[in-house]
């Protein structure tokens, strides 16, 4: 216990001098954080922050080298420690290439990758996991991915959080804290000095980084801490406790993963960029909700003690009590998302279009698999008749009143062997000399050649004015040809539109359009 306090004093000493030192040289060398849309100060401060952390944790242990302590023996005899260095370092350092010059977000996940591998080769491992009532499981050549999963997401989850003065530092000291108290409860003296350690430099850094900061975490510190917290929650896991394994770390970095797993998900749902930063996080919804800027980054330190002590009493909770305590903090997490306004889009009807669009689209759905039949007739129709037949059963199934079809080379005195012949006259649907339905692009002197209408279809004045949907689709093909025109209405007085009849209309049309190709074909094969 000694050890751990001289530690931690130590490194708390060394941040409260060294960071005004470092926050002054990032001025004068013009490594400041300027303010826009997307940032919540409004003066330009120091962003390099993570080298007063990194320089703190490190000395620190500098006077290890000139005693002989039970500590220093633990690090020599711990290989695993000096890989986790090694990977912290290179974060460390991609951090601060990322806030001098700027990075693309492609190249930093790639070296992360890189930083998480460095720690699992040196031995920093998940090999299992385990979750209350359920039994141990090894995981074998899963743990490679789970190891390196679980490096990321903690390490990206702090740089994310890392948008409010002290949001960052203050949320990975009381993750640190926590971690510190299992691994004293489990006797792992040397990983818990290691955090006493990491814990001291970030308190002493939170001093001049609390609201107002007078100088930022950086990446170079978010994704310092984020890493070292990561492995040393591995390093540290109460192996014991087979439910503890893997939930403790977990609900202790609650608040971080929960915004990096939420972040992608939400990106993913809208079709976003999932490196393009924004405005949604946790801590942006809660300044739109009016909280002031220190009162959001308190209640967020309040919400990581509280999944602290959850953590801590996970440790020696029954499984029953523990299952029904993950259960809790998993409802109360999706009330919160909730009341941050995220699922305000997301409603339940929503959610089951969403659902109905990835089978459809995945060809999974009846309806889906039914018009692809009718598709495939329509496409090998061997004259105009069976290809009308064909259309009118696809607009009965997709919902249409009316249909027509204009052909360009329709010609009643051509031969009877034509496959593009109309055989009969068709009524048109009214006596104008311009057709009503054809007026706003063919501007035909004539009627469509083909018209279908269901007996249930009324034709009012005013329903072709106020109430009808028309769609007019030229059959053009390679742009250089067009066969005519197909028409279909829609009286939207009934019923609306399913949202996959737009979709099914253009695989209807380019189904028409090869139809006609091949019968022009067959036609001129013929001739010729």
């Amino acid at each position: 216990m000694t050890s751990i306090i001289a530690i931690f004093s130590l490194s708390l000493i060394i941040a409260l001098i060294i960071t005004p030192m470092v926050a002054r040289t990032a001025v004068k060398c013009g490594l400041v954080d300027i303010p826009t849309v997307r940032k919540v100060h409004s003066k330009p401060i120091p962003r390099v922050g993570g080298v007063a952390i990194y320089i703190s944790f490190y000395f620190a242990f500098i006077p290890l080298i000139f005693y002989r302590t039970r500590i220093l023996e633990l690090l020599i005899q711990e290989h695993r420690m000096i890989y986790l260095a090694a990977g912290a370092s290179v974060v460390f350092g991609l951090g601060l290439w990322d806030d001098t010059r700027r990075i693309r977000p492609e190249l930093k996940l790639g070296i992360q990758i890189v930083a998480a591998l460095i720690a699992y080769l040196g031995g920093v491992r998940i090999v299992a996991v385990g979750l209350p009532g359920m039994p141990f499981l090894i995981l074998g050549w899963l743990s490679l991915p789970f190891t390196l999963l679980w490096i990321l997401l903690v390490t990206n989850g702090i740089n994310l959080i890392d948008g409010l003065d002290g949001l960052a530092a203050g949320v990975s000291i009381f993750a640190c804290l926590v971690l510190l108290i299992l691994c004293v409860l489990s006797e792992q003296l040397l990983v818990a000095v290691v955090l006493a350690g990491l814990s001291g430099a970030i308190l002493g850094f939170l001093r001049y980084n609390f609201n107002p900061a007078s100088i930022f975490l950086g990446d170079s510190g978010s994704y310092f801490l984020g890493y070292l917290l990561a492995t040393l929650s591995i390093l540290g896991s109460v192996k014991s406790q087979a439910a503890a394994t893997l939930l403790i770390p977990v609900i202790a970095l609650g608040l971080p993963l929960v915004d990096t797993v939420w972040s992608a998900v939400r990106r993913f749902i809208f079709g976003r960029r999932l490196f393009r930063p924004d405005r949604e996080h946790i801590h942006h919804m809660l300044l739109k909700l009016g909280y002031s800027h220190r009162r959001a980054v308190l209640l967020l330190y309040g919400i990581t003690v509280g999944m602290g002590g959850i953590s801590l009493f996970m440790i020696h909770a029954q499984n029953e009590r523990a299952a029904l305590l993950l259960l809790i903090v998993g409802a109360v997490t999706i009330l919160g998302i909730r009341k941050l306004g995220y699922l305000n889009y997301l409603s339940g009807e929503r959610i089951i279009r969403w659902a109905g669009d990835i089978s459809d689209e995945m060809g999974l759905s009846r309806e889906r698999r039914y018009f692809l039949g009718l598709q495939a007739d329509t496409s090998n129709s061997k004259n105009i008749d069976e290809l009308w037949q064909h259309i009118i059963r696809s607009a009965l199934m997709l919902g249409f009143d009316m249909a027509a079809l204009c052909l360009n080379n329709h010609n009643a005195d051509a031969a009877s062997e034509n496959p593009l012949k109309v055989p009969g006259k068709q009524d048109g649907l009214d006596s104008r000399v311009i057709h009503s339905i054809m007026s706003s692009i063919c501007m035909r002197n004539s009627p469509p050649e083909l018209e279908w209408a269901n007996p249930s279809f009324v034709r009012e004045n005013g329903t072709w004015s106020h109430y009808l949907m028309k769609l007019e689709l030229p059959l053009l093909i390679n742009g250089d040809k067009n066969f005519g025109t197909l028409v279909l209405c829609k009286d939207l007085r009934v019923n609306t539109l399913n949202q996959h009849v737009l979709k099914r209309v253009e695989h209807l049309t380019r189904s028409i359009i090869s139809a006609l190709d091949k019968m022009e074909n067959l036609q001129q094969a013929v001739s010729s």
